[in-house]
């Protein structure tokens, strides 16, 4: 959870989309895991106050902040919806749910998908069991 505290920090910043590209394309392209040293580094090529690393965990105002959006996504997505959530033109759906990373045209092929998906008002759930073999692509 502390890098959601931080990135909320940081939102409140007006700095949120830097922040989650930055962090998204160490931790996805170079799949890396440290996510304390991460998100220091990240703060630093944003020119933020690495101590926003330690603090933010901490700040009060941190966690009202993502009380707030959760409330928020609840609002719109039902009380059954959790994270993710992906929101799409206004359309708040649950999911998706991944067990990888899609790349390249299955990335594509997913948020295309998705983003068909939210188009109809009766669609309230998609599911399949996680027994399958996993394949990357």
């Amino acid at each position: 959870m502390g890098p959601v505290r931080v990135a909320a920090a940081v939102d409140a910043m007006g700095r949120y989309e830097e922040f989650y590209e930055a962090f998204g394309r160490r931790a996805h392209l170079d799949r890396r895991d440290d996510w304390d040293v991460v998100v220091v580094e990240v703060l630093e090529e944003l020119g933020l106050s690495a101590e926003l690393a330690a603090s933010a965990p901490e700040d009060p105002a941190t966690e009202n902040a993502l009380r707030e959006t959760n409330a928020h996504l609840n609002e719109i997505t039902g009380l059954e919806a959790g994270t993710p959530t992906l929101v799409l033109d206004g359309v708040a759906t649950f999911g998706p749910v991944l067990r990888a990373v899609p790349r390249g045209e299955h990335a594509l092929a997913l948020y295309d998908a998705m983003a068909l998906l939210s188009t109809v008002p009766a669609l309230t759930e998609i599911k399949r069991g996680d027994d399958r073999p996993l394949s990357r692509h």
